[in-house]
């Protein structure tokens, strides 16, 4: 037998004795408090999940999971999520999970096959999902619900039948957003566009979207929002920051200061001239990797701006074969 088929025997042996157990996921990153409903215990890293366990969030805390088809949720402050149907039947996947209070970042990373469901939803609206990943905001207006949903990539084909539309469903695409009481008043043509530059900004980063509604009622520009969240300042802001370098001059700071010679196979980097988010990744990469919070960064220009500008996407450690 090769090896690489013994691999994959070997992980369908896994995920069927993970559901034999009841266990679906495991918590992939813990930052604060969380637990599962009905049980005293806080979550902490590798705790299982089960199918039907409703995770819940306290404030200041991010949550992240695995399933077992690698699946990631990511979980915000004050949330609440279900995973309401996890089952996979030769090969299939039926799942249904419920996004019932605050915020939520989800990345399908293996795509629906024909037979198999795969569904995100809450009281107002029901997420169709092929392979995607999709941000999500569930919260109250003045008692009332709002809902918000986002795409950075892939299509959902989203479910309005509860929001008393004539149109009842709909194909969200990337640099789309949709906001439950918007489409209320406005209907469907009420869907926002973000910018291509919002889109890279959000798309690039682990950040949650933010909500379009505000607590009184009315809605917000989300390309501002995004913007501020992201630290970017407008361009008519006079207190603008100095734009990023050109690629020339990244290449030749990265060439004379960043790295410094090897050292036993990693590069020694030299802190005093790294910007202030690298030096601190170096300084605590061990607590960051013990935390499974692993990194990298990469410089690219934004439509429209003709400026390299610097971004940070996070990955699992596992993903990365050396540490620089």
């Amino acid at each position: 037998m090769k090896s690489g088929l013994f691999i994959i025997l070997l992980f369908i042996a896994s995920v069927g004795l993970a559901q034999e157990n009841g266990e679906v996921a495991k918590v992939l990153v813990i930052k604060g408090d969380a637990f599962i409903k009905g049980k005293e215990a806080p979550l902490t890293l590798g705790s299982p999940v089960n199918e039907g366990d409703v995770l819940i969030t306290k404030g200041s805390t991010l949550l992240k999971v695995r399933f077992l088809d690698n699946t990631l949720v990511s979980l915000g402050p004050n949330s609440m999520f279900k995973v309401s149907v996890y089952k996979i039947k030769n090969g299939k996947r039926k799942t249904v999970y419920n996004f019932l209070r605050g915020k939520i970042r989800a990345h399908v990373k293996e795509k629906r096959k024909e037979g198999e469901t795969i569904v995100f939803s809450n009281a107002e609206v029901a997420l169709g999902v092929r392979g995607t990943e999709i941000l999500a905001n569930s919260y109250l207006v003045k008692g009332a619900p709002s809902t918000d949903v986002m795409l950075t990539k892939g299509v959902v084909e989203v479910n309005t039948s509860k929001l008393g539309t004539a149109v009842k469903s709909y194909s969200l695409t990337p640099g789309k957003a949709l906001n439950t009481n918007l489409i209320r008043e406005n209907g469907i043509g009420s869907i926002k566009s973000i910018s291509s530059k919002s889109l890279e900004l959000i798309a690039s980063s682990d950040e949650f979207l933010p909500a379009l509604q505000n607590s009184d009622g009315s809605f917000v520009d989300l390309d501002s929002s995004i913007s501020k969240s992201h630290g970017v300042t407008s361009k008519e802001d006079p207190k603008k920051e100095q734009p990023a370098p050109k690629v020339k001059e990244v290449a030749k700071k990265i060439a004379n200061t960043s790295v410094k010679g090897v050292i036993a196979g990693g590069f020694r980097y030299i802190l005093k001239n790294e910007p202030w988010d690298i030096r601190d990744a170096v300084m605590n990469s061990d607590k960051n990797r013990a935390d499974n919070k692993c990194f990298y960064y990469y410089y690219k220009t934004i439509p429209g701006s003709g400026e390299y500008e610097r971004f940070r996407r996070e990955r699992d450690c596992d993903e990365f074969e050396n540490d620089l």
